[in-house]
């Protein structure tokens, strides 16, 4: 299961902050991956390998694209991932980025995403 996102982190000039990277001269919206725990009560006993999910995601587009993921966010809450293995959010940039930085970030994520799964 994904779950697809944009975050909402504002500026100081109460807009919404642009989260970029330049991956090989174009810009794209920066990718977060987001893993529940079971640390706020729910019964989530596969969250450890949610996460071991998402850092061999994240290990593999950061060899290609450096720039591209923020860090991993380790959250308490479950956002319900106790439902399916391997199951994370995947946050797209934020309400700053352009349709076009995501879909380049997207189509990023799904060839290294295709690489971790198939490989």
């Amino acid at each position: 299961v994904r779950d697809l996102h944009r975050d909402a982190i504002s500026d100081p000039g109460g807009g919404y902050a642009k989260l970029l990277a330049d991956v090989n001269g174009t810009s794209c919206a920066q990718l977060m991956l987001v893993v529940g725990t079971d640390e706020a009560g729910a019964q989530h006993p596969g969250w450890k390998n949610n996460l071991r999910t998402a850092f061999e995601i994240q290990e593999k587009i950061c060899e290609k694209y450096p720039d591209l993921m923020r860090s991993v966010n380790l959250r308490r809450a479950s956002f319900n991932q106790q439902l399916s293995p391997g199951y994370f959010i995947l946050e797209a940039g934020n309400c700053g980025n352009t349709i076009d930085e995501t879909m380049e970030s997207i189509q990023l994520f799904a060839e290294c995403f295709a690489e971790v799964v198939v490989g």
